[in-house]
């Protein structure tokens, strides 16, 4: 099998496990068994406090670490509900695109990212979080809960964020602040889409 069938063979997994905010156990069992193939040791670690917006029920993050590392990668499992679509979770190609829910945001990243730890026996810290789609358990549950866990041995992280449809190397946790802003008004502007201005 080619590298590229192996990538898309992941992609194919992750996208026909559903995980809705909420739902996002449901890929534990697969990704547990791969990440512990490749030698890792993964735990559970409950997230207790919750966004008021988080739909009800019981919410965990899975880390993993293979060695001593000082970075931590993270990635959120869950993705937006399938809504009215016919078929969600059956992943499609269309030219040279892979088409079905999650696929951009995030089980592309997640893929890429369990093929790269395949290619290396590297030290590599991960935690797949919960709740980033809906209200946000995964800003109060992951990162911070996640360092004491691993027992703040990370120096920096990598977010598998799809921000502007591209991988960046830095996230930060949201700052409030009030501001005025000027401009267009034709034109928008989004922490979350810093391309567009």
């Amino acid at each position: 099998m080619t590298q590229a069938h192996q990538l898309r063979e992941l992609v194919r997994v992750l996208v026909e496990t559903p995980t809705p905010t909420g739902s996002e156990q449901a890929l534990f069992p697969f990704l547990m068994d791969y990440l512990q193939a490749h030698e890792f040791t993964v735990t559970e670690q409950e997230v207790t406090e919750r966004h008021p917006l988080t739909p009800p029920g019981e919410y965990r993050n899975l880390l993993a670490r293979r060695g001593e590392s000082r970075l931590l990668i993270s990635a959120h499992l869950d993705t937006f509900p399938a809504y009215t679509h016919p078929q969600p979770y059956t992943l499609r190609e269309e030219d040279d695109r892979l088409i079905a829910r999650g696929v951009v945001d995030i089980k592309g990243q997640i893929a890429a990212l369990l093929f790269a730890i395949a290619q290396t026996d590297a030290p590599c810290q991960i935690a797949f979080v919960c709740d980033e789609e809906r209200g946000g358990t995964e800003k109060n549950g992951g990162w911070a809960n996640t360092s004491s866990r691993l027992g703040n041995c990370w120096e920096c992280g990598v977010a598998t964020i799809p921000t502007c449809l591209c991988l960046w190397s830095l996230t930060s946790a949201p700052l409030w602040q009030a501001a005025i802003w000027r401009g267009s008004r034709k034109r928008f502007c989004s922490g979350s889409q810093q391309c567009r201005g």
